[in-house]
């Protein structure tokens, strides 16, 4: 799905949003607005179709947000069963705290229901949410510092709306007609995923929560200067809960290949994370966690598992499965190209639960990128700028009740003096106050083979010893005019020589 450029404006196409809701009798726009921007979020972040499987509980946000957050809600309004209303900020904040069911296990009803969410849903979690008011409210024009945002992922919008918004077809929708309708007017949230100007009227393309009946099949365009403040959740920090070991370890191997092999980042040559999810914790059932309620079965284990299933197994490319946020049955492609490893390493700290660097490690920092495990608390989701250095001094009381370790990819710049923290937001119980390295054993030009066809190993070592020794022999830099092409070993061997060639292994598109 392309985005849409207009002479004078832009919008995603209206299918990045799952269908209109209508949100029915209770004032639940902000429930509405928040899971149906959070479910476009995932599915521009993860690709494929909208499924109800991938799709946020608008359901879970109406019952349990009010009760989170009670503070945060209105009134209850006669003739809602006592539902209060809440703003979309508290919706995120939910999901932010406490992660969100999936639709497919908790749909909504149009009312707010005491029926309990699934304790084995899977659950969308996101890292944090941003809340921007407009810099001129009640003025006509476009906010440009919002612009840049709704281009690259839809948003939900608070606007002031009238009655006279209901019966409202086509056009772009200018607020009150009369005095007696500017008496109507409440606040009311929208999804946002375009904007653009309309006989010199700027407006906000929107997805409404008043069902497939209200405007042009959910969608109107709205004036500008009826917006008071925006919120959206921050695309990159968007998980499902327990994949952090696959997701860094992934990282960590296609930032090596790609260290390796040069070029540019190129899904055909990146580990799929998705393989990693789906097979670790069945190949090594006893090196992982017990299931966390809300994860649909899913056992977290730690990142030398997902290291030692490539070691045993490789893991195909993720061009060829690629990642969808939670844990599936979809089998790899059987001819698909795999990733292996000869070894990794794990590296404990000396001493752990100190604030001193580990020296023993910086040289395999400066030499490639490594993932690393640590103990992460609360209040690393709001950290930002600083380093996160456990607890906040004033609250270290905390470290025992809240700790958990997770894993991380920690990358360097080519001089090792800049540090950057890259990792999912998810949790698995702790093991003390430590860090925990784990990487490839010499991936640096050694023993990292990218191969299409598994069992290449004899190409690949005869074609690296062969090079070695023409490098020896004739002197000069490595130069790939000189060295042995592993690609021909591969291809041309077996159909020499094949009388000296194993039995051809599945999975492995008849390569012997």
């Amino acid at each position: 799905m392309e985005t849409v450029e207009m002479e004078n404006g832009f919008a995603h196409p209206r299918e990045i949003i799952p269908p209109p809701i209508n949100q029915g009798v209770i004032g639940s726009c902000s429930a509405v607005a928040t899971g149906q921007c959070l479910s476009a979020t995932v599915q521009m972040k993860f690709g494929g179709s909208h499924d109800p499987a991938r799709r946020t509980s608008v359901q879970e946000l109406t019952n349990e947000t009010q009760e989170a957050f009670p503070n945060d809600c209105y009134r209850a309004v006669p003739g809602e069963g006592g539902f209060r209303g809440f703003p979309p900020e508290a919706a995120f904040e939910y999901i932010k705290q406490y992660g969100v069911a999936v639709e497919a296990n908790h749909p909504y009803c149009g009312q707010r229901t005491s029926t309990p969410t699934p304790p084995d849903s899977p659950r969308i979690w996101i890292q944090d949410y941003t809340v921007k008011r407009r810099r001129l409210p009640g003025t006509d024009s476009l906010d440009l510092d919002i612009q840049p945002i709704i281009r690259q992922q839809p948003i939900v919008g608070v606007l002031t709306a009238y009655e006279s918004l209901g019966p409202h077809r086509e056009g772009v929708y200018q607020g009150a007609k009369d005095d007696d309708d500017a008496k109507t007017a409440r606040g009311h949230a929208v999804v946002i995923f375009g904007y653009g100007t309309e006989n010199g009227q700027d407006y906000y393309r929107i997805q409404n929560t008043w069902g497939l009946e209200w405007g042009d099949n959910g969608i109107a365009k709205v004036s500008a200067h009826l917006f008071i403040y925006f919120v959206y959740p921050d695309l990159e920090g968007i998980s499902i809960q327990g994949s952090c070991s696959a997701v860094a370890t992934g990282q960590c191997l296609s930032a090596t290949v790609q260290m390796k092999f040069g070029g540019p980042q190129d899904p055909a040559r990146r580990p799929s994370v998705q393989e990693l999810i789906d097979k670790t914790q069945e190949a090594f059932p006893h090196d992982c966690y017990s299931a966390v309620p809300g994860e649909g079965g899913f056992r977290a284990f730690p990142p030398k598992t997902a290291f030692e299933y490539i070691k045993q197994c490789g893991v195909t490319v993720e061009a060829d499965h690629p990642y969808c946020g939670q844990r599936t049955s979809t089998p790899t492609p059987p001819d698909s190209p795999r990733i292996r490893i000869q070894d990794y390493t794990v590296i404990r700290r000396k001493p752990p639960g100190t604030y001193s660097p580990d020296f023993d490690i910086r040289p395999i920092i400066c030499q490639q990128p490594i993932v690393g495990v640590l103990t992460a608390y609360d209040s690393l989701d709001l950290h930002r700028k600083n380093l996160e250095r456990g607890v906040h001094e004033e609250n270290r009381e905390m470290k025992s009740s809240n700790g958990s370790s997770f894993p991380f990819l920690l990358l360097t710049d080519l001089s090792c003096q800049r540090k950057m923290l890259a990792a999912t937001f998810d949790f698995f119980d702790a093991d003390g106050l430590h860090m925990t390295f784990v990487f490839c054993n010499h991936l640096w030009r050694r023993t990292l083979a990218l191969v299409t066809g598994d069992w290449s190993c004899s190409a690949v070592a005869t074609g690296q010893c062969l090079s070695a020794t023409v490098q020896m022999k004739f002197g000069g830099p490595h130069d790939p005019a000189r060295r042995t092409s592993m690609q021909e070993l591969t291809d041309k061997t077996q159909e020499a020589f094949p009388n000296d060639c194993y039995k051809a292994v599945p999975g492995e598109g008849g390569f012997r």
